[in-house]
C-alpha cells in the first residue's frame, strides 16, 4: 500500500510503470466492503522513454482503492478516504488468470517494540490482489513475505512512514520506493547507503528516477556519474500547491557480489 499515493474522486491522473516492452493494463476497484470490480477502461499505453510508459486515466467518482496493474506491475492509490486497508499484488497469481490459482499467504503485524498485534492469512480481493483491515489504527509494521511496509494512519504525508523505515533492495531488479524525508536522492538515500552497508552506491545501484508531476520533466541520478549539482540530484519531498509530497522512484539494484542477499536501507524522519 502507497500511502502518499492519495487523489481526489474523480481526478484525472498518469499512471507510470517500467516497460521494456509495452504491454497491457488492467485498473480494478476495491470498495469499502473489499469487493474487487473490474472498471478497466479504454486506454492508451504511452512510452516515454527511458524504458518507461504511463497510461492517462479518470478515477472513479467515490471512495474506494484503486488497484492498477500496468505491464504486470501494481500501483495502488486511495482515492478520496476510504477504509483503511492494507493491499498486496502476488504475480504468481495475477499470471495464472485466466484459470487464476489463489496462494495462502500469510502476514504479521508489529508494534514499534516488537509486539505482535495481529497475524492470519491474507482475504482474497481477486485478480491478483490480496489484503487485510487492520484491527487498530496505530503506527505499525506489516510483513508479507520480504515485504515490510510501514502502517500510519490516519495517512498524514509528514507521518507517512512513522518515525522511520525499512526498504528490501533486490539485487538485479527495478522497484518503485519512496523516502519521506527532507533531503535530495544523493544525501537522503544514495550516500546513506553507502553509509549503512559500507558498499559504494555505484556498485549497488544502476540509477534511481523520477518524475516530477509539478515540472512535468523526468529526472534520473546515475551514481558515479550524475553531478550532485544538477538538477537530476532531486529532492525526496517537495511542496505542490501548498501540499507535501513525496517523490515515488524507479530504483534499478545493480547484479551487487558481495552478497546473494536483499540489501537493507533504513531511513528516519
Amino acid at each position: 500500500m502507497q500511502h502518499n499515493s492519495m487523489k481526489q474522486p474523480g481526478e484525472n491522473i498518469d499512471v507510470f510503470s517500467y516497460a521494456t516492452n509495452i504491454g497491457t493494463f488492467n485498473m480494478y476497484m476495491i470498495n469499502d466492503a473489499g469487493v474487487i470490480v473490474d472498471i478497466t477502461p479504454v486506454a492508451n499505453i504511452m512510452s516515454i522513454g527511458q524504458d518507461l510508459c504511463k497510461v492517462n486515466v479518470t478515477l472513479p467518482d467515490e471512495e474506494c482503492i484503486v488497484c492498477f496493474v500496468l505491464n504486470g506491475r501494481p500501483v495502488i492509490i486511495r482515492v478520496g478516504n476510504p477504509r483503511v486497508r492494507y493491499v498486496f499484488f502476488s504475480r504468481a497469481t495475477y499470471d495464472s488468470m485466466p484459470n487464476v490459482v489463489e496462494e495462502s499467504i500469510p502476514y504479521s503485524r508489529i508494534d514499534p517494540i516488537g509486539n505482535l498485534l495481529e497475524a492470519g492469512n491474507l482475504r482474497v480481493y481477486g485478480f491478483g490482489f490480496y489484503g487485510f483491515v487492520p484491527l487498530e489504527h496505530i503506527f505499525s509494521i506489516i510483513r508479507v513475505k520480504h515485504l515490510l511496509t510501514p502502517l500510519a494512519v490516519p495517512y498524514d504525508v509528514n507521518k507517512a512512514c512513522g518515525n522511520d523505515g525499512t526498504i528490501l533492495l533486490q539485487r538485479g531488479v527495478w522497484q518503485m520506493i519512496a523516502i519521506p524525508v527532507d533531503d535530495n536522492v544523493y544525501d537522503g538515500f544514495l550516500s546513506k547507503l553507502h553509509t549503512q552497508t559500507g558498499i559504494p552506491a555505484t556498485d549497488l545501484i544502476e540509477v534511481v528516477s523520477c518524475y516530477r508531476g509539478d515540472q512535468n520533466k523526468f529526472l534520473s541520478f546515475v551514481p558515479g556519474i550524475t553531478n550532485q549539482d544538477s538538477i537530476h540530484n532531486f529532492p525526496l519531498t517537495y511542496t505542490d500547491d501548498d501540499n507535501l509530497e513525496i517523490v515515488a522512484m524507479w530504483v534499478k539494484c545493480k547484479q551487487w557480489i558481495h552478497t546473494a542477499d536483499d540489501v537493507v536501507f533504513k531511513w528516519e524522519i
